[in-house]
C-alpha cells in the first residue's frame, strides 16, 4: 500500500513520481511519467493509477497507466478536450476528469468518464458551472467537485455527480471560498484542505453528504496550494504545494482526533501535483472500485462507507 504523487512544477513542468510508505513514513522515488505535467488529474482504478491532462506549456490530453508491480507508466487513450488545472476521481469502477481550463484560456465545464477496459473516455454531462484549479472527490457512489476559480473570482460552489442519471446537482457551497485546494474522502464524509484565497489557506473543511453540511476541522500545519489531497486505511493525506516557496511538505489527517500530524518531507519540493492511493500491488485490487460499486477519493485514495469507520 502507499501513497503516491506524480508531475507538477518546480521551474518547469516536471515528470517526477514519488510513493509514500505509511508504515515506515518514508519516501521513495519511482519511475517518472512519459509526459512531464502540472496541474493534472490524478486517480487509481482496478488497481493502477492513472494520470490525465494537465499543463506541458500548453493543455494536455494526455493519460498515462501506473502499474505498481512493474513500476512503469503505460500512455492511454487521450482525453478527448485537452485541459489543465483540471482534477479527478474514481466513481463506481470508471475514472472521471471534470472542469479545468482550455487551451484558449477560457474556463472548462467539460467532464469525461474513462473505462479501462475499453481504454475509452467518453464525455459526459457538463458541470452547471466553469471551473478550474478545482478538486474532486467521491463520496457515498456519487462524484462531487468543489472550489476553484472562475472569471478573477475564488469559487465555493459544490457539484454532485449522480452517474446513473448522469446529471450534476449544486450542493451547499464551502464556508471558505479557494482555488488549488485539495480533495479527497474519508470513512464517508468528504473533505477539502488548504489552497489559495489571498494568502495562501490552511483551511480544511468536512463534508457530510446526508446533512448537506460544510464543518470547518482543523487548520493543516502548513498554509498551501496546489497540494494533493489522498486518503489510505482510514486517513488523509496532503503532499506538496506551494507556501511561497515549492513545498516537500506532507501532513496526515486522523478524524477522529481531528488533527493534522507533519509526516516525512517528500524527497522533491513540487506544486501543482496530483496523488492517489494504490493497495498492495500483488493483489492489484484498490478499495472498492475494482468491482465498479464503489468510488475512491480524489486522488484514488481507499474510500470506506458508512459503518465502517476505524476503530
Amino acid at each position: 500500500m502507499g501513497v503516491y504523487t506524480s508531475g507538477g512544477f518546480i521551474t518547469g513542468y516536471v515528470p517526477t513520481t514519488e510513493k509514500y510508505n505509511e508504515i515506515t513514513d518514508t519516501w521513495a522515488q519511482k519511475t517518472d511519467l512519459n509526459t512531464a505535467r502540472g496541474t493534472l488529474a490524478g486517480f487509481s482504478l482496478g488497481g493502477y493509477g492513472y494520470t490525465a491532462g494537465g499543463d506541458t506549456g500548453a493543455a494536455s490530453k494526455v493519460t498515462e497507466k501506473y502499474d505498481a508491480v512493474a513500476n512503469t507508466w503505460t500512455p492511454k487513450q487521450n482525453l478527448n478536450t485537452a485541459r489543465y488545472y483540471i482534477t479527478g476521481f474514481t466513481l463506481n469502477g470508471y475514472g472521471y476528469t471534470a472542469g479545468g481550463r482550455l487551451q484558449s484560456g477560457a474556463n472548462s465545464l467539460v467532464v469525461e468518464k474513462y473505462d479501462d477496459t475499453a481504454n475509452t473516455w467518453t464525455p459526459k454531462q457538463n458541470l452547471n458551472t466553469a471551473r478550474r484549479d478545482l478538486s474532486g472527490f467521491s463520496l457515498n457512489s456519487y462524484g462531487y467537485t468543489a472550489g476553484g476559480y472562475i472569471d478573477f473570482s475564488y469559487s465555493a460552489v459544490v457539484e454532485k455527480y449522480d452517474d446513473t442519471a448522469n446529471t450534476w446537482t449544486p450542493k451547499q457551497s464551502l464556508n471558505t471560498a479557494r482555488q488549488g485546494l485539495a480533495g479527497f474522502s474519508l470513512n464517508s464524509y468528504g473533505y477539502t484542505a488548504g489552497g489559495y484565497k489571498s494568502p495562501r489557506s490552511n483551511v480544511t473543511e468536512k463534508y457530510d453528504d446526508v446533512a448537506n453540511i460544510w464543518t470547518p476541522k482543523a487548520n493543516l500545519n502548513t498554509a498551501r496550494d496546489g497540494l494533493a489531497g489522498v486518503s489510505l486505511n482510514s486517513y488523509g493525506y496532503t503532499a506538496g504545494g506551494n507556501t511561497g516557496t515549492f513545498s516537500k511538505v506532507t501532513e496526515k489527517y486522523d478524524d477522529v482526533a481531528n488533527t493534522w500530524a507533519l509526516k516525512a518531507d517528500s524527497i522533491t519540493a513540487r506544486t501543482y501535483i496530483t496523488g492517489f492511493a494504490l493497495d498492495d500491488p500483488t493483489t492489484k485490487v484498490v478499495g472498492l472500485s475494482t468491482f465498479r460499486s464503489t468510488g475512491a477519493s480524489v486522488s484514488g485514495g481507499i474510500a470506506c462507507g458508512r459503518g465502517k469507520k476505524r476503530r
